[in-house]
């Protein structure tokens, strides 16, 4: 009995000198901030456009559809939405952006479509549609389609080629 009296003394005086004998409580208060950095996430099915041109397009109905595009939006603010055109390469005299144009076919979850269809425009001319906070949705869908208007095109040399890309982008229009 002495023996364990002796070695709860010397644990009891360990856990003293190690500071477990006296429970202390202290509180710090902490400040997080929560910064993002953009208001606006977007989920696009980013168009590569590839389109080549023979005699055939040449001689059909001008403007003609070359595809489709779609971008989901998931907004904290209101936004509005563009879109624009970049070269990647072609072997076509004149090609550019300005004979590109498409629409906004489709809309939902508080997003509305505009009606232009330049892809080469300042804005508000390249403007796809608009849109209010979609936190807690499944974000605002928008469709449409792409065209082409080679008329102004010097297509000498068949078949030609043009290669771009379609780029979105949203700015933030909260009053």
């Amino acid at each position: 009995m002495k023996k364990r009296a002796k070695a709860a003394g010397a644990m009891a005086l360990v856990i003293a000198l190690l500071g477990w004998g006296s429970l202390a409580q202290t509180s710090q208060n902490v400040r997080v901030t929560l910064v993002i950095p953009q208001p606006l996430f977007i989920a696009a099915v980013i168009p590569s456009i590839t389109a080549e041109i023979t005699l055939r397009e040449v001689e059909g109905p001008q403007p003609f559809k070359i595809g489709d595009w779609h971008v989901n939006i998931d907004a904290l603010t209101p936004y509005r939405l563009n879109s624009s055109i970049v070269t990647i390469d072609t072997n076509i005299f004149d090609a550019g952006p300005e004979d590109f144009l498409t629409d906004c076919d489709f809309a939902d979850d508080f997003g509305e479509c505009t009606d232009r269809t330049s892809l080469s425009e300042p804005d508000p001319q390249n403007r796809r549609g608009s849109g209010q906070n979609t936190a807690g949705l499944d974000g605002a869908d928008f469709m449409g389609e792409i065209f082409l208007d080679i008329r102004s095109w010097d297509v000498s040399k068949l078949p030609g080629f043009y290669i771009g890309v379609i780029l979105f982008t949203t700015t933030d229009i909260t009053p």
